[in-house]
């Protein structure tokens, strides 16, 4: 009987495997450990600051130039007790002033606020006057010329009388301040430039 030779082969191939176990791979180990050297260095990013570098800077403000100059004096007046007197506000260097504001203080154990009145000035009237703590001798102002274009007034005008019933007795007096307390000073010209205040104190004598 003839055999071919393909069938040898495969009687061939079969003797050769025998009966060899069947080897099992475990796939761990054909895990290959990296070296600590070939293993990528990450890097921990290094905590931030939370702190913020901002500060804040509280900016004073720049000394603003002045424009010019206005004067404002009360006068030295007399009066007898349980009188009225009236005292003028009168003004030097006023030049193309469009606004203003200040304070006026006096003795309240001596003087009486009464009213204001004899307005000089355009759009001034009694409602530019803050009578609430009039009481305490204490009158604020402000003024505003709504024309925007400016005010002359020849040196010694008087803008405004103050009056006062005196209620102090012989003897007594009351200064007369222009003051920045409680309103501060402001004074503003036709170029909106500010103007600075100065002041003459007055006073009311008792006889």
């Amino acid at each position: 009987m003839k055999i071919f030779p393909f069938l040898l082969l495969f009687l061939f191939l079969i003797s050769c495997r025998g009966d060899r176990p069947h080897q099992k791979i475990d796939p761990a180990s054909t895990k290959t450990a990296l070296n600590d050297a070939d293993k990528p260095q990450v890097k921990t990013p290094e905590p931030k600051n939370e702190q913020s570098t901002a500060v804040k800077k509280v900016q004073e403000s720049p000394s603003v130039p002045y424009a010019g100059s206005l004067t404002l004096a009360a006068q030295n007046i007399e009066g007898r007790p349980g009188e009225i007197v009236c005292m003028d506000i009168t003004v030097a260097n006023f030049q193309e002033v469009i606004s203003m504001q200040y304070s006026l203080q006096w003795d309240s154990a001596v003087l009486e606020y009464s009213n204001v009145h004899g307005f000089q000035l355009p759009f001034l009237s009694e409602q530019n006057f803050g009578t609430h703590k009039s009481g305490e001798g204490i009158l604020t102002f402000i003024w505003i010329d709504n024309t925007l274009q400016g005010k002359n007034l020849p040196d010694g005008s008087s803008i405004y009388q103050a009056c006062f019933k005196v209620i102090g007795q012989s003897g007594q007096r009351s200064h007369f301040i222009i003051t920045n307390k409680p309103t501060p000073f402001e004074s503003v010209n036709a170029q909106e430039k500010l103007l600075e205040i100065t002041t003459v104190e007055g006073s009311v004598e008792i006889k």
